[in-house]
């Protein structure tokens, strides 16, 4: 259960559970990361988003990933869009990154 500190759109949460498992450790540490990107009305479909990626059934394809990259940055707040960047580092379909980085860019969330 988390705790909730402030209201309306500047709240937070701080999430109190220890993690059962090493999926739900990693999916906590990110979500302490980027819950603050979203409006307070994005962060259940953003939570979703990463449950999708990481606790279902079967593995998503890339093409899933991606679809699941794209409607969290859509989801983030507009001063946040940023940080949900798209590298391609041989300029080629084959090999592409999609990565959150931190708020000075240096380094991936």
């Amino acid at each position: 259960m988390p705790i909730t500190i402030g209201n309306g759109f500047l709240k937070s949460e701080i999430l109190t559970n220890s993690p059962r498992n090493t999926k739900e450790a990693w999916w906590k540490v990110l979500w302490e990361k980027i819950k603050d990107f979203f409006f307070s009305t994005g962060k259940a479909k953003a939570d979703r988003c990463l449950h999708e990626m990481l606790f279902a059934e079967r593995a998503p394809t890339r093409e899933r990933l991606t679809e699941i990259f794209f409607e969290l940055k859509e989801l983030a707040c507009a001063s946040q869009r940023d940080r949900f960047q798209v590298h391609n580092p041989h300029e080629n379909d084959a090999t592409i990154i999609l990565r959150i980085m931190d708020q000075n860019e240096e380094n991936e969330l």
